[in-house]
């Protein structure tokens, strides 16, 4: 399958997700902190004609991944009814001095009918810590099998550093983003909205995108204690004609570069504890340095 071009210009959330659905990605060594997220279940629902089909479904109950159902990226497990997704993760190719991973369980093709299709996830009630996030998403595909539409549904925890980076607010946000394909591959941002939440929801978060039958578009809500409490609604979306879409369920972290607060640290560390040398040491310094010499000191 052909991979999406990821454009550094999209906007600071919407590039997250278009990292997060590239199917390459670095060879770089992961080195975000520890996240962990938990998928209790997911299912594709086609309606026509008032009568309702679930198309394909996993409640995660027998402790086993589906592999002829789902690909991981990064790391995932199945227990106590749920697809728990964690660290470690793939890399998210972030510029310095943000890194970030990312596992995903990676769903299969579906041709789409002629009514409405919904897609529905639900995830077990857990405190997003500052950096992390959940999503869901699809790429629907043209007749040619090359993407076409790639839209996300992300609920994530925005640190400081990474607002810093790519601007926007910290805190709690929902956010929908839509970009489409044309036939060579690039990328157009159609739709990014984001919205501030208040706070972390104590009941289950569902995430719900609908595709309308009478038109190739989509409304995007982020729900809780399933679909009681509106968190937040996007759309519609025009995604015209597709043929199928590809389900992503994600979970990651984005923080500060470890490796930058490491050197700061030995900086200072090392400031505290220099002591000035002798002046006769100093000039034998000075002395092999104007020769070139590159060797240590063997005098006493």
């Amino acid at each position: 399958m052909p991979n999406p071009r990821i454009r550094s210009d999209l906007s600071p959330i919407l590039w997250i997700a278009a990292a997060c659905l590239a199917l390459l990605v670095t060879g770089l060594p992961a080195r975000a902190r520890a996240f962990s997220a938990s998928v209790l279940d997911y299912r594709t629902i086609e309606t026509s004609g008032g009568i309702s089909t679930v198309v394909s479904a996993d409640d995660f109950e027998d402790g086993t991944i589906d592999s002829a159902a789902w690909s991981i990226q990064g790391t995932a497990s199945e227990s106590g009814g749920a697809l728990h997704l964690t660290s470690p993760g793939d890399p998210l190719p972030l510029p310095s001095p943000l890194v970030g991973e990312f596992s995903r369980a990676l769903g299969g093709v579906l041709a789409r009918g002629a009514g409405e299709t919904r897609i529905e996830s639900t995830w077990a009630p857990a405190p997003l810590a500052p950096g992390d996030y959940i999503s869901m998403g699809f790429i629907s595909f043209d007749s040619s099998f090359r993407p076409r539409d790639q839209v996300q549904l992300l609920f994530s925890n925005v640190t400081t550093a990474f607002a810093a980076v790519y601007g926007g607010s910290p805190g709690l946000s929902a956010t929908l983003s839509h970009v489409r394909y044309d036939a060579l591959g690039v990328p157009t941002v159609l739709q990014d909205q984001t919205q501030q939440i208040a706070s972390i929801p104590a009941e289950a978060i569902l995430f719900r995108i609908t595709m309308a039958a009478s038109s190739d578009s989509f409304i995007a809500s982020l729900l809780t204690d399933s679909g009681n409490s509106t968190l937040a609604q996007f759309g519609p979306s025009s995604i015209e004609t597709s043929i199928g879409h590809l389900d992503h369920l994600i979970a990651g972290s984005i923080v500060p570069e470890p490796a930058t607060a490491t050197f700061l640290g030995l900086g200072l560390a090392g400031l505290s504890t220099w002591r000035p040398r002798s002046a006769s040491a100093r000039a034998r310094s000075e002395s092999r340095l104007t020769c070139g010499a590159r060797d240590h000191d063997r005098s006493a």
